[in-house]
């Protein structure tokens, strides 16, 4: 913080880096990599404040939707995790802060991971996330150490 003033979500450059030289390879989807998108964090708080009440998405479907927008075979896992959990720390300060409550702020808690778990490293975790998927009806099961949200495939939005 600078000065008392309240952080902001960064808005940098879209950056769309292209490795046709050198293609990797997408070992989760079994695919040649040659164009990678490096989503900004307003790009992606913008999509999770259009998942509504009820709904939950992925990181996976955000960071597929995104790519397939750009033009890129993916969206950086690495750079789209950190935002989300910029994103998430910087809503839940903003409600802190400024007394507003869960419904006028970016709903964080609606992105699982690809397998339906909560995301280990949003504010209060697991205990908040569990918190607020259960105020929208959704059936949070322990399984392990994990949490995850019951037959979450059937709340999935359509970006």
């Amino acid at each position: 913080r600078k000065s008392g003033k309240k952080p902001k979500v960064d808005d940098f450059e879209k950056v769309l880096v292209d490795i046709e030289t050198l293609p990797a390879i997408d070992t989760r989807n079994d695919i040649r990599v040659k164009k990678i998108f490096l989503a900004n964090h307003t790009e992606i708080e913008a999509r999770v404040k259009k998942i509504p009440w009820g709904k939950i998405a992925t990181d996976e479907l955000l960071r597929n939707n995104l790519a397939r927008e750009h033009g890129a075979d993916i969206t950086c896992p690495k750079v789209a995790g950190i935002s989300l959990t910029i994103i998430s720390h910087a809503a839940e300060e903003e409600r802190e802060e400024e007394k507003k409550s869960y419904e006028k702020i970016t709903p964080y808690w609606r992105v699982l991971a690809p397998n339906g778990s909560l995301k280990p490293k949003f504010p209060g975790a697991p205990g908040n996330q569990k918190m607020l998927l259960e105020k929208e009806g959704h059936t949070v099961i322990k399984k392990g150490k994990k949490y995850f949200v019951k037959n979450f495939e059937k709340y999935m939005v359509k970006l």
